[in-house]
């Protein structure tokens, strides 16, 4: 049986650990897959969204729901496994810390609509959208 010992930076490093016998071996696995002010959305049914990594739930966003990664990644066990956690600003209901296995990044090919209200800026709907208010006008 192995046991796991995770330490973050701005990568994580997974150390594993034989009972008794100390350290065996360590790897170094960084996550790549988003950076900071990436376009992502849910790729499963629902996404359960944390207040910090691998901690308390807050709610879920279902499938498709779109966000932008505000900071990440962070590595902690969830249910004994290695996670790399990400905080999403969802554009619409509750925000937090997301495993990377239930996201994806947008492609430019994904539409995205907005129905603009009364008082809306450019620049709150090009946050909303994840791209330059500039791009809209």
């Amino acid at each position: 049986m192995f046991g796991i010992i995770l330490s973050t930076v701005a990568f994580a490093t997974i150390t594993l650990v034989t009972p008794g016998n100390g350290k065996v071996d360590a790897e170094t696995l960084p996550s790549t897959k988003f950076i900071t002010g990436s376009r992502v959305y849910v790729t499963m049914n629902s996404s359960n969204v944390r207040q910090v990594p691998a901690g308390s739930l807050l709610g879920t966003q279902i499938n498709g729901k779109q966000g932008t990664v505000n900071q990440g990644p962070i590595d902690a066990l969830f249910d004994n496994v290695a996670v790399h956690w990400w905080l999403i600003d969802f554009d619409s209901g509750v925000d937090g810390w997301v495993g990377e296995d239930t996201l994806e990044k947008v492609s430019s090919s994904v539409q995205q609509t907005y129905t603009v209200v009364a008082g809306d800026t450019l620049s709150a709907i090009g946050k909303k959208l994840g791209i330059p208010w500039q791009d809209i006008a």
